[in-house]
């Protein structure tokens, strides 16, 4: 296993764990972007010339995109919200 592997388990570990431990909803967010990056960076390295891998992780680097604007727009409207 390459060194890659190992940054994305770690990657994915310390988002899953700021994701449950922090109480601010903002943090939760980078931490769960952060488990995300993790998690594509560990299906690249694990499978680097599968194009169906690389499909997959683009398409959940479009949805994580898309869901992180939409969890930034639901904070930003419960802060606002009295």
């Amino acid at each position: 296993m390459s060194l890659f592997v190992y940054g994305g388990i770690v990657l994915a570990c310390m988002g899953l764990g700021g994701a449950l431990l922090h109480q601010n909803h903002l943090r939760k967010i980078i931490a769960l972007n952060l488990f995300t990056s993790g998690i594509f960076l560990f299906f690249i390295a694990s499978n680097p010339n599968d194009p169906v891998v690389q499909a997959i992780v683009l398409t959940g680097i479009v949805v994580a995109l898309a869901a992180t604007a939409l969890g930034l727009g639901l904070v930003r409207a419960a802060k606002d919200y009295p």
